[in-house]
């Protein structure tokens, strides 16, 4: 009895890991930060593993940023690009890639924003097939509501992630004070001076 018990319990971890490679999966180079996947922010439970998100069968839509240290001025600073949403097609048991040629200074990340070229491939390769979207929008991106964003380019579309007409109910998007504090402590010095010089800029 107790042999059994410890096949059974052995079997577990190997089922579930066959139930989650039965989905497709995406894996992101590291400096890729997933926003939005189909609809909803990016939580842990969107993770299968470190930087793979699991897909579902079908179309998927992701919004995405690009976090990367640069050289400006002789100087390391972090650039963080504006939110690009990709909407493709994945099928069950498919592996695949995202990737960006890394940059070395501002102005190749700054023609990378201008102009985004993105690695999209299979486990074997082959190219993904994607449609790009840049979502441009001035201010800091630690302020940003990213499910907001892809869901009112969504409403004006027309459309959900499936493709299909549907009805959206209008949301605030107005965060509270305590929100926009939180969110203001957890940039660094440079950044909470950038949003300081903004925000004196745009005082109603």
């Amino acid at each position: 009895m107790k042999l059994k018990n410890s096949l059974m319990l052995g079997a577990i971890p190997l089922l579930f890991s066959s139930l989650a490679l039965a989905s497709g999966t995406l894996s992101l180079q590291q400096e890729i930060v997933p926003q939005v996947l189909n609809g909803e922010a990016i939580a842990a439970s969107h993770f299968v593993a470190q930087n793979t998100l699991e897909l579902k069968d079908g179309e998927n839509q992701l919004a995405l940023t690009v976090g990367q240290i640069v050289f400006e001025d002789g100087k390391r600073r972090k650039f963080d690009s504006q939110p690009i949403l990709l909407n493709f097609n994945a099928s069950e048991e498919q592996v695949l890639a995202l990737n960006y040629k890394t940059f070395r200074t501002i102005e190749d990340a700054k023609k990378f924003e201008r102009t985004p070229e993105l690695s999209f491939t299979t486990e074997k390769g082959e190219a993904v097939e994607y449609e790009l979207v840049q979502m441009n929008k001035g201010g800091l991106q630690g302020f940003r509501d990213f499910e907001r964003e892809v869901a009112d380019y969504n409403a004006k579309a027309g459309s959900d992630v499936s493709g299909h007409k549907k009805q959206v109910t209008p949301m605030s998007t107005q965060k509270s004070v305590s929100a926009l504090q939180g969110d203001f402590s957890k940039l660094d010095a440079e950044q909470q001076q950038e949003f300081m010089q903004w925000a004196m800029r745009n005082l109603k």
